[in-house]
């Protein structure tokens, strides 16, 4: 599958996907307008910018949600090149472990792992303590 990102800086969005993000840039080009393509592992985000920018309504950023198989080591690698979360790490109810960044336009990206399994007799619910 692959995620199409109406961007107004490719440049921008080409550091903040490839250099703080660390994914690979399968494809780039400059015409009729720039843009480029990153592989996620599963699937790709493309980033462009319109031809005739002024003339397209403005969208909506979308939320992608990017599957990683450790959340909290993913947030400390990011954090670690400057990138901040909007929240997270935290552990959903639905036992997933995940934490969301925004790039430069505004396009949320979740970042999501299995949740850790408690340890066999732990028991870490507030009546234990």
């Amino acid at each position: 599958m692959r995620v199409v990102v109406r961007v107004h800086d490719v440049e921008n969005a080409v550091r903040f996907y490839r250099d703080a993000l660390g994914l690979r840039v399968t494809e780039r080009w400059t015409q009729p307008g720039p843009g480029a393509i990153f592989d996620t592992g599963r699937g790709q985000i493309e980033v462009y910018a319109s031809s005739n920018g002024a003339e397209d309504p403005p969208l909506p950023p979308p939320t992608i949600l990017l599957i990683t198989p450790d959340a909290d080591r993913e947030y400390a690698r990011l954090a670690s090149v400057g990138v901040e979360a909007l929240w997270g790490p935290a552990t959903t109810g639905w036992g997933t472990r995940q934490f969301a960044v925004q790039d430069p336009d505004g396009t949320t990206l979740v970042f999501c792992s299995p949740a850790a399994l408690p340890s066999p007799g732990a028991d870490d619910t507030l009546g234990s303590l």
